[in-house]
């Protein structure tokens, strides 16, 4: 054991942080206590054998780390039923105290929590953006006012990203109760003004070094943000591509105030006290009083209270002459910090900080890093890499080996925005040059970081048996004697991770529905290994970007670095918004486009990120046949006459063959024109259908439904969206065959094995149901093959707004059809349906060609590119198809 850790110590409060990361809605809280109690008798009674009496004591710490967490359960369901009474979406009338002033985002919306009167309850509200006449009341509120206001709260519940048990851990990883909304900044009103408080005084010093940072640089730009969020945890003005920058490059944790920014601030204010002839014991003892000032001033993040708990104890420590060690009493803190508050335990800011801080410590400690200072500080970063290691890799899907090397520059950078940031707010425009020379180094450092090879990785969530692996050998090397056998062990260990799962094995043919909430992805897996993928899920202003979140991810579960064929149906974003992400994360052979999209703008700015990454862009229609990989594809429309049709009916309508035999139909968005335009061309029969346009009534009309003859239906849908869907007369006639009925918001992922002529289906519910298997046989988590008067009872009631962690409804759009439930049509043959701004018909055009360069099409089609240097995303008027 190496000489300064303290084992015992630092292991009982892993295991009560561990017990609290695994409680929640189990085990059952008699069941935990008796644990803990048994536990900690028998470790009385066998505590002369110390080692068996530690392993009990550590079994009893997890079990009151479980009962904690548990209580902490039983209290948040208790203030869920009082909020929601068993409903998913309250418009409700609440009367409650501000416990955080508004803090301004980017789209001027505001953002402040509330303590709920009467029902015990922490809410998290978001404001609509105030006008002019409101800006100065809704940002005048402070902590302890009592206010009312009307609001939309959504319940936790179920999503893409996990089961709603997880959104509940979500919530109380950030101390709430409910997330909520409200349409109108006049919605909110005073109605009295709180009494004197530090929490006020220190609100109204937040403001003040607000207002002063505004004043002194440009309120929207760059400087702003970077130093709102360092020195005052303003964060809500982060460009989203400075905060992508800097994650990929390891460095994100720079904004993020925690032990760093807190020590730099303690240190300052000791000098200061020293300076001023106060003793040792004084200055101590004065910075434990003024921590819990500085964690309420910068934001109440659960970074900065593990931060400022490690200093207390260690301040405390030195003050009463004892020696503070650096694992101790971070171990003594952050086990503190989770008895007060469990839900800790799940908030990934904090488990991150306990790791780097361990991570870090074990680093400086080595032997090996005493050889000078530079060595000491690459000791200190791996340190802190290796033990968030697995961590990151489960939340985010990334590691960022460049911030190995970026930390040891970007340190003092960081120290360099802060003392800009300082003195920005003492001196005012005076400071304001040196502030923008610190940020924008820093800015550089970080791109430069990103953009190295193998800078930053998209990696696979790791398998529990290596996460275990790994820790447990992370633990000898901290702790056991043998140091550079647990050191070689950890090397191949986190190699193991960074590379992912091999690529598959051969095998039998695969297509997999993602579940990516209110869009459609679908992924084809070749039995000799290739890969293929049908749409990529949505992202856009306000939603979640499954293709990062979900489709990416999904495809380094697999092994996969490398698509033969990313082909898009069309230009909805509920579509192709995902496609960037796998565009910028994955290597693409072609992009497939449908003919008559090329003038789609979201469609154009696709095929320029595929051009400017050397990706092969075809454009197809009917009659055009194809090979993706294992797969035999079939392009059933669209023709050469829908041209011109609404965005829907030109949908890239393919019907893939597996080498086993068994097809699988995508036909996208098709609406009943469109499907009667394939039927009238093609024979769209296959085993196997995804229903047209999310199951929408509008869609699978009763020839088209005849004509395909599923023996599987999978309806790709998000939970509760806007606009119905599925409908309960598509959902009819969809089953009036026999066929068996999936749905993606019921049963998660849906993956179909080919087997000879048939599909064999499992699905992947996030702990909605059961994994099963069936052989096109009735799902329990679907709409099985119901007759249409059974079948009415089981569709989901629309318009449920989704909690942040499922954000897969789209924005609100102004079309010529309302999406909601009384705008479908109950036509057998669904005329009628939710239409969008742009589904209209299309004036066809011709382009004149200019000066440009030429990617291969199939059939003597090209995709130009004009020469100018530009963001294909943006500048999408440069991209001209023919």
């Amino acid at each position: 054991m190496h000489p300064d850790l303290p084992a015992p110590i630092v292991v009982l409060a892993a295991a009560l942080i561990a017990g609290a990361a695994m409680g929640g809605p189990r085990p059952h809280l008699g069941a935990a206590l008796v644990l803990a109690g048994v536990c900690s008798v028998m470790t009385w009674l066998v505590r002369r054998h110390r080692r068996a009496a530690l392993l009990l004591f550590i079994v009893a710490t997890w079990g009151a780390g479980a009962a904690v967490q548990r209580l902490s359960w039983i209290r948040h369901a208790a203030a869920e039923r009082r909020l929601f009474d068993g409903r998913d979406r309250v418009e409700i009338e609440l009367t409650g105290r501000v416990v955080s002033a508004p803090e301004r985002q980017t789209n001027g919306e505001r953002a402040f929590r509330i303590d709920v009167e009467g029902r015990d309850a922490r809410i998290a509200l978001d404001v609509a953006a105030p006008q002019d006449a409101d800006r100065e009341r809704l940002d005048g509120l402070r902590r302890g006012d009592l206010i009312l206001v009307w609001c939309t709260l959504r319940a936790p519940r179920g999503g893409p990203l996990g089961s709603a048990d997880d959104a509940r851990r979500r919530l109380l990883g950030d101390r709430l109760d409910a997330e909520g909304r409200v349409k109108s900044s006049r919605l909110v009103r005073r109605l009295e003004s709180g009494g004197a408080s530090i929490g006020r005084i220190l609100d109204r010093l937040h403001a003040a070094a607000i207002a002063r940072l505004d004043g002194a640089v440009d309120p929207a730009g760059r400087t702003r943000a970077i130093l709102g969020a360092m020195v005052l945890g303003d964060r809500g003005l982060l460009d989203p591509e400075d905060v992508a920058c800097l994650r990929d490059a390891g460095l994100v944790h720079l904004i993020s105030i925690s032990g760093l920014h807190t020590a730099m601030t303690v240190l300052v204010l000791l000098a200061l006290a020293r300076r001023a002839g106060a003793g040792a014991k004084a200055c101590a003892l004065a910075s434990v009083v003024l921590l819990p000032a500085l964690a309420a001033l910068v934001g109440d993040g659960a970074a900065v209270w593990r931060a400022c708990g490690l200093l207390a104890v260690t301040l405390v420590a030195r003050a009463t002459g004892r020696d503070a060690l650096p694992l101790a009493a971070l171990a003594l803190s952050s086990a503190g910090l989770v008895i007060a508050s469990p839900g800790l335990a799940w908030n990934i800011g904090f488990v991150l900080s306990v790791a780097a801080t361990a991570g870090l410590v074990v680093g400086l400690s080595d032997r090996a890093a005493k050889r000078g200072p530079v060595a000491r500080s690459l000791g200190a970063t791996t340190g802190a890499y290796a033990a968030t290691l697995p961590f990151v890799a489960h939340a985010f899907g990334r590691t960022a080996p460049a911030a190995l090397v970026a930390n040891l520059v970007a340190a003092p950078l960081c120290a360099a925005c802060m003392a800009g940031g300082v003195l920005v707010l003492v001196v005012g425009r005076a400071g304001a040059s040196a502030a923008d020379h610190s940020v924008d180094a820093l800015l550089a450092v970080s791109r430069i970081a990103a953009n190295l090879p193998c800078g930053h990785l998209r990696v696979a969530s790791p398998p529990p048996l290596l996460d275990a692996l790994y820790v447990v050998v992370l633990l000898l090397y901290a702790f056991a004697g043998r140091r550079r056998a647990a050191g070689l062990a950890v090397f191949f260990l986190a190699l193991a991770i960074h590379l992912g799962p091999l690529p598959m094995a051969p095998g039998r043919a695969t297509v997999t529905v993602l579940d990516v909430g209110q869009g459609l992805s679908v992924l084809l897996q070749g039995g000799e290994g290739d890969v293929s993928l049908y749409d990529a899920g949505p992202a856009g202003e306000g939603r979640l970007d499954a293709g990062d979140r979900i489709v990416v991810p999904a495809l380094a579960a697999i092994g996969c670095r490398r698509l033969d064929v990313l082909a898009l149906s069309h230009d909805h974003d509920d579509h192709a918004g995902g496609a960037f992400a796998v565009l910028r994360d994955r290597e693409v052979g072609e992009l497939w486009l449908a003919q008559g999209s090329e003038r789609d703008p979201l469609t154009q700015a696709l095929a320029a990120e595929a051009v400017a990454r050397g990706v092969a862009v075809r454009r197809l229609m009917r009659g055009a046949h194809l090979g993706a990989g294992s797969f035999a594809v079939d392009v059933l429309h669209p023709g050469q006459d829908d041209r011109t049709r609404p965005v829907n009916d030109r949908c890239l309508a393919l019907r893939a063959r597996a080498p086993e035999g068994p097809a699988i139909l995508l036909p996208g968005d098709l609406e009943s024109a469109g499907e009667r335009s394939l039927l009238a061309a093609a024979s769209p029969a296959a085993e196997a259908l995804v229903a047209p346009h999310h199951g929408s009534d509008g869609s699978s009309t009763i020839p088209f439904v005849r004509a395909v003859a599923p023996r599987v239906v999978v309806v790709s849908v998000g939970a509760g969206n806007r606009f119905g869907h599925p409908g309960a007369s598509a959902l009819a006639r969809l089953g009036s065959g026999g066929a068996a009925i999936y749905r993606t918001d019921r049963c998660g992922a849906v993956s179909l094995e080919a087997e000879a002529r048939r599909w064999i289906v499992s699905v992947d519910a996030h702990g909605r149901a059961h994994e099963r298997e069936h052989e096109d046989g009735e799902q329990e988590c679907g709409d099985g093959a119901a007759t249409p008067a059974e079948r009415l009872t089981l569709v989901e009631q629309p318009g449920v707004a989704s909690t942040k962690n499922e954000e897969d409804t789209e924005p609100e759009r102004i079309g010529r059809g309302h999406p909601g439930p009384h705008a479908l049509s109950d036509h057998p043959d669904g005329e009628a349906g939710d239409r969008r701004p742009r589904d209209d018909r299309v004036r066809p055009r011709r382009d004149r060609e200019h000066g440009v360069t030429a990617v291969e099409l199939p059939h003597g089609e090209e995709i130009h590119r004009r020469h100018e240097h530009t963001d294909p995303r943006r500048a999408v008027d440069r991209i001209q198809l023919e």
